[in-house]
């Protein structure tokens, strides 16, 4: 439990402040510890960063590769990854603004800057199994599987960029959107009931 309020503290005090401005002293404040106890757990702040990545961050995002990946058809896919997107945006909120900040750290952190690049590909690449599992389903009206998950990727990495710079509430909203447009473009309409919101 230490350990893991440690790096939820991570997560909210770089994704306010930016990897340069989070201090390993604002961490340990935030998350009601000595510094002692953060540098006990912790070698560095580069460190609790790709902890809180590999231990927090990625089993969120691996319950939505694992929601499309429990559906029979592409575009369920896409729904079931919007939703429990959205359900984890909710649970975590500073999850995309600390990719963001990700982004941002300084190229003398291209450690820190890769794992940006790695939680924008691995959403991608989920994308792309799911298009390519179900590439005889999207070629029926007229599709190529590969031009649809190039536009599933185009549309990840901009409902991406989206997150990091919004707030939860617009973000759900393009989410929704995005299933609207889906819908309307590779499968039949969809009820209210499949709204990411």
């Amino acid at each position: 439990m230490t350990r893991h309020r440690i790096l939820l503290a991570t997560i909210d005090l770089v994704a306010d402040r930016g990897y340069a401005g989070a201090t390993m002293r604002q961490i340990a404040a935030g998350a009601d510890m000595t510094i002692g106890t953060v540098f006990y757990h912790f070698a560095s702040k580069a460190d609790l960063v790709a902890a809180a990545h590999v231990e927090v961050i990625e089993p969120l995002l691996e319950r939505t590769y694992a929601a499309a990946r429990a559906q029979t058809g592409f575009l369920p896919g896409v729904v079931a990854w919007l939703q429990v997107g959205g359900e984890v945006l909710q649970e975590c909120p500073a999850i995309a603004r600390f990719g963001a900040a990700l982004l941002q750290a300084s190229e003398a952190d291209g450690p820190v800057r890769r794992i940006h690049d790695h939680l924008i590909q691995r959403q991608v690449d989920v994308l792309r199994e799911l298009a390519e599992a179900h590439a005889d389903e999207l070629e029926l009206p007229g599709h190529e599987w590969q031009a649809v998950a190039d536009a599933a990727q185009a549309m990840v990495i901009g409902l991406i960029d989206f997150a990091e710079h919004s707030d939860v509430r617009r973000s759900q909203a393009a989410r929704a959107a995005a299933v609207t447009m889906l819908a309307r473009s590779i499968g039949p309409a969809l009820t209210t009931d499949s709204s990411p919101m």
